[in-house]
This record gives C-alpha cells, structure tokens and sequence, in this order.
C-alpha cells in the first residue's frame, strides 16, 4: 500500500499541476459539497490512469490479480469514507493514515488548502514532500474549483478536451 500510495501521491499531484490533466480532475474537485459520493465523481481518464499507476506495483512485484482487485475494492470504500461528511474526532488515527478532514481541505476552497493533502493512504508522504495542512480541529467552509464545470456525465466526459486553460 505504501508503494502504490507513493505512485498515486505522484500522479496526484501532476493532475493539480499539469494544466491539460487539470481538466480531468477538476471534475472530481468540482462537487460542491462533500459526501460519500463526492469520491466516485471522477473523469474516465484519471480512473484509468490511477488504477494503472496503481496496478504496476502491485503486478511487478507478482502480487496475484485477486489481491489487485481487493486492494481497488478497498480503495473505493476507502474514498467513499475520506470524502464523506463524517464529523468525528478521528485525529489520532489521522497520524497514520488519511481520515475525513484531512481530505476534505484538499478539497477546500480557503486558499491554504489549495493544493494540499494529496495523499491517499498514508499523510507521511505529504509531510516528507511539505504538502501537509490539517489546522487543528478546523474544517474547510466550503468547497468545489473556481471554473465552471458543466454538470451531466457526457459534458464531464468532453470538458477536459474543450476547456479553456
């Protein structure tokens, strides 16, 4: 898990910087509330290209397709539950592994959480590579991206290849 979640940090972040592969996440970032189906609003393309940076470990280390499609099963509940409107005190167990706030200010609109918490499991990555934001006991006041992303899946699906950078 730590080696696809070093992979997907990566990717991650080139989909934040990489103005064209923007496009594509922006469609995930555009959901302008968060809840357990906020993780699942997600371009075609950035699918494909996270679960084949993911798979890559997992097959060149000769881990068996099972346990490929375990890990992309656990990986869906997982989002399902960073992205959820959970409002718990997980804080000590978000020393180790990625929990509901620290997510959702990767999500934020408030400038500070721009471009943060881009890990997936693990918050150590974004720690080691000063990505890291999590004030303490605070939540982001709103969320969503500053363009204009069409709603309807065929619009989602076009936007990337029509948008104006």
């Amino acid at each position: 898990m730590l080696l696809t979640d070093l992979a997907q940090y990566w990717m991650h972040r080139l989909f934040h910087r990489v103005p064209f592969l923007w496009g594509f996440h922006a469609v995930h970032h555009s959901a302008k509330a968060m809840d357990w189906l906020a993780g699942a609003r997600m371009h075609f393309i950035e699918i494909v290209a996270l679960r084949g940076i993911t798979s890559l470990p997992l097959l060149t280390f000769g881990f068996a397709p099972s346990v490929m499609q375990a890990y992309v099963g656990m990986v869906y509940v997982y989002a399902s539950l960073v992205h959820a409107n959970l409002r718990g005190d997980f804080d000590g167990l978000g020393q180790w592994i990625v929990i509901p706030r620290f997510h959702h200010w990767h999500h934020a609109i408030e400038a500070e959480g721009v471009d943060k918490n881009f890990a997936i499991h693990f918050p150590l990555l974004d720690r080691l590579f000063g990505t890291y934001y999590l004030p303490e006991k605070a939540w982001p006041t709103g969320y969503g991206v500053p363009e204009e992303v069409p709603s309807g899946y065929l619009k989602q699906f076009a936007y990337p290849f029509v948008r104006k950078p």
